[in-house]
């Protein structure tokens, strides 16, 4: 399973023994930065007044983490959603990433506007399937929760190239994920409250394929 920079290259070399560690201690860490991005507090109680989840996105690049693993992560799998609107979703997803990740030859970073958290370093040991259920919904609550009254670092979410989007790819149903549309609700309200750069993008998108659903069909709509 995977290919080079897929992110489970890596894992597929593993022991079953060793992907069963490997998965729980995965799952294990985001339980903890879920608690901690989720303190009323922020954390200033436990690190003697510093923000840890601040310090781990300057230090860590948690943020670019984050978005790295959910880019690598499959579309969300949804047979009860409509396949027409899936698929349009899905392509338009697939097109955009295209264009980020091709970089016009002898154009600087800069210019191409390649995103941070499309590089390896953030990518390649990142699961292509959900290692257990409820994953992508794990990875969305501690992103959802480290934005939330941090306004600089939903400034950096909104300043890398794609990832607004991607937040909001994650607004559907996931059948492996029950909880992943709420969170994804969750971190694209908190985004926009922190980065008017955030609104601006969202502003700027144009609407390519309405979406059927049951919950809009019991609205008339």
């Amino acid at each position: 399973q995977g290919t080079p920079g897929s992110g489970n290259a890596a894992t597929s070399l593993l022991l079953p023994d060793q992907q069963l560690l490997a998965k729980h201690v995965l799952e294990a860490g985001l339980e903890v930065l879920k608690c901690l991005a989720q303190r009323e507090d922020r954390g200033l109680g436990l690190c003697g007044g510093v923000d840890p989840v601040i310090h781990l996105c300057q230090a860590h690049h948690l943020v670019l983490h984050l978005l790295g693993m959910l880019h690598t992560l499959q579309p969300v799998q949804n047979p009860g959603r409509n396949s027409a609107a899936a698929a349009a979703a899905a392509k338009q997803q697939h097109q955009h990433q295209q264009q980020l990740e091709q970089r016009p030859q002898g154009a600087t970073e800069a210019q191409a506007e390649v995103p941070r958290y499309l590089q390896p370093v953030y990518t390649r040991q990142a699961p292509v399937v959900p290692p257990y259920l409820g994953y992508r919904g794990d990875l969305l609550a501690v992103l959802a929760n480290a934005i939330c009254n941090r306004p600089a670092v939903a400034e950096e979410v909104a300043l890398e190239a794609g990832a607004v989007e991607l937040v909001l790819g994650q607004c559907q149903l996931d059948d492996l994920s029950p909880l992943a549309r709420e969170w994804g609700l969750w971190a694209v309200r908190n985004l926009c409250a922190g980065s008017m750069t955030a609104q601006e993008r969202i502003k700027q998108l144009e609407p390519v394929e309405p979406v059927e659903s049951p919950e809009l069909r019991s609205l008339g709509m």
